[in-house]
């Protein structure tokens, strides 16, 4: 029976932290609008890889091909960023490099019914994109209510920031 209970604990611990979170993309100087995705796809005992998938709708008079605007990223992260625990150490120790990014700790904002929320920032080492993300522990998944990412280099417009606010 204990077996039994440890395993279910553990399948619903996986199964929360694996919740797919939808976010609205505010509207901006070129866009109306959009979708991201945020999932977790890999988990193992050290990490694991969240992926971010984004829709951005263009205004018409922007010459870009809608395959420009749409894309994911993906971002290995250890484990400690599954839970409020990780977000208090980073807050301690400022930053952490990870794999193939650097995670610093911003600082505690409260948004909405969202009370002390974390703001970290995400600096991959690819240089393609940056972003700032808000977690709290109340959100289900990997608990990011909001995100503001900027991409890089895209043609035509350079760099582009958006953000988005959970669903």
């Amino acid at each position: 029976m204990k077996t039994f209970l440890f395993s279910l604990l553990l399948v619903l611990s996986f199964h929360s932290s694996a919740e797919v979170i939808f976010h609205d993309i505010a509207k901006g100087k070129h866009h109306k609008g959009g979708e991201i995705k945020i999932e977790s796809l890999e988990s193992s005992d050290e990490s694991f890889i969240a992926k971010i998938s984004y829709k951005i709708k263009k205004k018409i008079y922007i010459p870009i091909g809608d395959s420009k605007l749409q894309g994911e990223v993906e971002q290995s992260l250890p484990n400690i960023f599954s839970d409020k625990e990780g977000y208090i150490y980073l807050e301690e120790i400022g930053s952490l490099k990870v794999t193939k990014a650097t995670v610093k700790f911003i600082q505690r904002e409260s948004i909405g019914e969202y009370y002390d929320s974390f703001k970290i920032q995400i600096i991959p080492d690819n240089g393609k994109w940056k972003g700032y993300l808000w977690y709290h522990p109340n959100v289900n998944g990997v608990g990011w209510l909001k995100s503001e990412l900027t991409l890089l280099s895209i043609p035509i417009l350079g760099d582009y920031s958006l953000s988005s606010f959970i669903k």
